[in-house]
């Protein structure tokens, strides 16, 4: 992981993709500068990864620049990709719900990214205070969930 101090372009772009993802674009404007506040930006190298599958990981993330790709990998070496993710979208770990929870999958970048983080204790008054984003994030989860049952009904009744 590098850090670089980033340039008002730079934070301009964060700002406008935070206030246009649907999880943050309802929520008041000082709210939005708070959760601006808090955000860190890391940038990563393509191949890096973010953090591995059965590490313990309480951060939520959006993609500034680049793409990441997240995995699932067998016993038997085999990897999957589960999703794929760009500018302006965001992820968890699931640590960042239940600090017990190992993540499931590995974050990999496939491009050179930069990200802005949120630790989990930082941003977590914040969401319970604010019905509307916790309500966004929960839409989101169930997107997600819907699309992985389509990948996951898709090979399971595939012909073999």
């Amino acid at each position: 992981m590098r850090r670089f101090v980033y340039n008002k372009t730079m934070t301009s772009i964060f700002v406008h993709l935070l206030k246009g993802n649907r999880v943050f674009k309802n929520v008041d404007g000082h709210i939005q500068d708070k959760l601006i506040s808090l955000a860190k930006p890391q940038d990563y190298s393509s191949n890096r990864f973010l953090t591995l599958a059965g590490e313990f990981w309480p951060f939520l993330f959006m993609v500034m620049k680049g793409n990441m790709v997240i995995l699932k990998e067998s016993s038997e070496g085999r990897t999957l990709t589960i999703t794929e993710l760009g500018p302006g979208e965001i992820f968890w770990g699931p640590a960042f719900f239940d600090e017990k929870v190992p993540n499931p999958a590995t974050m990999q970048f496939t491009q050179d990214s930069s990200i802005y983080l949120w630790q989990r204790d930082e941003v977590l008054p914040i969401f319970l205070e604010n019905g509307s984003i916790t309500w966004e994030l929960s839409k989101l989860m169930l997107d997600r969930m819907l699309k992985a049952s389509d990948i996951i009904t898709g090979l399971a009744f595939q012909p073999v």
